[in-house]
């Protein structure tokens, strides 16, 4: 396996665009009594909460990543009502443990923070399911725009930010995967 350095790129968008409609269909499929309160409670103001696809103990309100467990990761009810969720986590050459949607509620924000227990074996992948040009999202400092059906690799170990300043929620998918051979090569050439 390659090895992380840090002339690599800490964003990146990956060579996949998931279809919008589907998955704003699969979103409808969560109901509302469904999402449960971000359990980083310091981190936030607002509204930010949470389902997961797959969890610990394949429980749909179990929104913990724990580093280094990705084997232990089942998927949920709620995954097998959403079937193009479903395929999009089956798209990827990593290994996926937690998986799970994240929502900031409009006018709410996520205050500046390090991800812990990220790095070279395990990285964090944004899927923008419902998001648009008022929300705000910093890393080390810089505005990325994210869009719906994107897919980026967001180095979270390092300082961001977000402030959902539009009138809906922003939902992205968020995926905690073994980092691989593919993904260096994907970063590697990105920044050469």
């Amino acid at each position: 396996m390659t090895t992380q350095s840090s002339s690599l790129p800490y964003s990146m968008r990956l060579p996949f665009q998931f279809d919008v409609s589907r998955l704003h269909a699969d979103l409808a499929c969560v109901g509302d009594d469904e999402w449960v309160t971000h359990y980083e409670t310091r981190d936030f103001e607002g509204g930010w909460s949470g389902v997961a696809l797959q969890a610990l103990g394949g429980q749909t309100g179990n929104l913990r990543a724990l580093p280094m467990a990705l084997p232990l990761y089942q998927p949920t009810p709620l995954l097998a009502r959403c079937p193009y969720f479903a395929e999009v986590l089956n798209s990827f050459p990593l290994a996926v443990g937690a998986a799970r949607l994240l929502r900031l509620d409009s006018g709410s924000r996520i205050l500046p923070h390090q991800d812990q227990g990220l790095g070279m074996a395990e990285v964090r992948i944004h899927i923008p399911v419902q998001t648009n040009e008022n929300v705000e999202f910093f890393l080390e400092g810089e505005r990325i725009v994210l869009k719906d059906g994107e897919c980026w690799f967001l180095d979270l170990s390092r300082m961001h930010s977000v402030f959902n300043g539009s009138d809906i929620p922003r939902v992205h998918l968020v995926l905690d995967c073994a980092s691989s051979d593919w993904l260096w090569e994907q970063l590697s050439a990105s920044s050469a």
